[in-house]
């Protein structure tokens, strides 16, 4: 199982600082398309049901309302987060953010199955593959300036 590298957790825990304790945030940032992080499902595992390594799935998208009033979606991805904001024994744990899904205009496809009953399912090539498109999405996410419209 991959997990982002660290400049792109980083950029992702920016937003989930954010997001707080809502369920979603919204990024606008013209003339870009909106950024939309979204909190789906807790409490699913990262690992052996037994260890417990337990994540929180999420979804990034950035999309745009249409005529109709309806959110049409260019790119989104899935990631399960484990350790953010977490901390045992007085110190912060390690902090694991693995896309598992992605989805554009042209492709849809999963490459971890999760459950809140056990292990997950990994397809290691494809989910390799998700990383790095995730990876070169956050460079973008940062140089197209979302991260400034924050403040």
């Amino acid at each position: 199982m991959k997990n982002l590298n660290r400049i792109s957790t980083i950029i992702f825990c920016r937003l989930l600082e954010n997001m707080g304790n809502g369920d979603s945030l919204s990024i606008e940032n013209s003339p870009h398309l909106t950024l939309i992080l979204e909190r789906v499902q807790s409490d699913v595992y990262l690992s052996q049901v037994s260890e417990g390594i337990r994540a929180t799935t999420y979804s990034l998208r950035q999309a745009y309302t249409d005529l109709d009033g309806k959110e049409v979606v260019e790119t989104e991805m899935y990631f399960a987060v484990s350790g953010f904001g977490q901390q045992r024994q007085g110190k912060r744990t390690d902090i694991l953010v693995v896309p598992f899904s992605y989805q554009s205009a042209l492709k849809k496809e999963t490459s971890m199955y999760l459950s809140q009953r056990r292990r997950p399912t990994i397809a290691p090539p494809k989910q390799a593959e998700h990383a790095k498109i995730a990876e070169e999405w956050f460079e973008e996410i940062f140089a197209d300036g979302f991260l400034d419209a924050l403040i």
